[in-house]
């Protein structure tokens, strides 16, 4: 599910026509994009932004160690900053330090902006009528994932995204979770059932013994979810699931589990045994198909082996892109 940008016309928009759908299930540095015609994507939304944390990490410490040296009366003998007001002491080597750090700032800014863009051009030409699950992004930063939404700036993305689809003539709609919890529902049957956060691969539901990337399913559920009606298109889900299962089975987005395997460190594993779980996980099953990034469906359903560098990839989910043929 890993889309490589390169290649995508830059400039020139094509809009897709209005009843080719595709949901979108956004997280702090990726999305997944599930279209109607069954394709999926795992996109990365700032790959080359991320690149430069180990620079600006790098003039944050030496920034820190010259306050340090030119202001030893403000810490104490733990290295901490004393309470109280301060006054403090900066060198040239800092100033110069602190220009470079707001230059890195600046680029990075630049450069997720362009990424953004070309992400938001393909989804453009891949649909007219787009889903996006609507979080609280300001609610995760507080908490504890302050630093992956500053680096991958999804609010920023949505809300640019929506203004240029409006302009292209295409229709974007902000699903509500709270309503419609497209990480519970299954995509086969209207049930729904609550899963663990370790769980990366989730049962489809009904009869079936098959089980789906966790993040395919939720952005399935979001593209067939009715903001209007207020309830899901279980026809069109239903419609979807039947059309691409052998697509998604052939490229690793839905796998058999007959024996449950458990992938999960030691730590994980006590903790999970102290609230009585059983971590359930698939990817043993199929050692050579997840997070190794070699196995790929092309449009016309046949699968090569692809060699894409292990770096752009994310931990979580597999390295595939799945369709059931040309767009029409």
């Amino acid at each position: 599910m890993q889309l490589v940008l390169d290649g995508l016309p830059p400039l020139k928009i094509i809009p897709a026509p209005r009843d080719l759908m595709a949901g979108v299930d956004p997280s702090m540095g990726n999305m997944t994009i599930m279209t109607s015609t069954g394709e999926t994507f795992k996109v990365l939304t700032a790959p080359e932004a991320d690149k430069t944390e180990d620079e600006i990490r790098r003039l944050q410490q030496k920034m820190a160690h010259s306050l340090r040296i030119n202001n030893p009366d403000n810490y104490d003998e733990k290295g901490a900053v004393k309470k109280g007001a301060h006054v403090w002491k900066r060198s040239k080597a800092y100033e110069r330090l602190q220009q470079e750090l707001t230059d890195l700032f600046r680029r990075k800014t630049a450069t997720r902006k362009c990424e953004h863009g070309r992400i938001h051009n393909f989804l453009l030409q891949i649909a007219g009528t787009i889903r996006i699950e609507e979080n609280n992004w300001k609610a995760m930063q507080k908490v504890r994932y302050g630093k992956s939404v500053l680096n991958g700036a999804p609010s920023e993305f949505i809300t640019k995204f929506k203004s240029k689809a409006e302009r292209a003539g295409c229709e974007v709609q902000m699903i509500d979770p709270k309503e419609f919890k497209p990480s519970q529902h299954s995509v086969i049957g209207d049930v729904y059932v609550k899963h663990e956060l370790w769980e990366r691969r989730v049962p489809m539901g009904g009869s079936s013994d098959l089980y789906m990337d966790r993040d395919a399913a939720a952005a399935l559920n979001i593209m067939c979810a009715d903001p209007g009606a207020k309830r899901y298109d279980l026809e069109l889900l239903a419609g979807v699931v039947q059309a691409a299962k052998p697509s998604w089975l052939s490229c690793g987005v839905v796998v058999e589990n007959p024996t449950p395997q458990m992938r999960a460190s030691d730590r994980e594993l006590r903790r999970f045994l102290r609230k009585g779980l059983v971590p359930k996980s698939v990817e043993e099953c199929m050692r050579n198909r997840f997070l190794k990034g070699d196995v790929t469906t092309c449009r016309d359903g046949t699968s090569d082996v692809c060699h894409e560098e292990r770096s752009s990839l994310t931990s979580e989910t597999p390295s595939v892109r799945g369709g059931l043929g040309p767009r029409s």
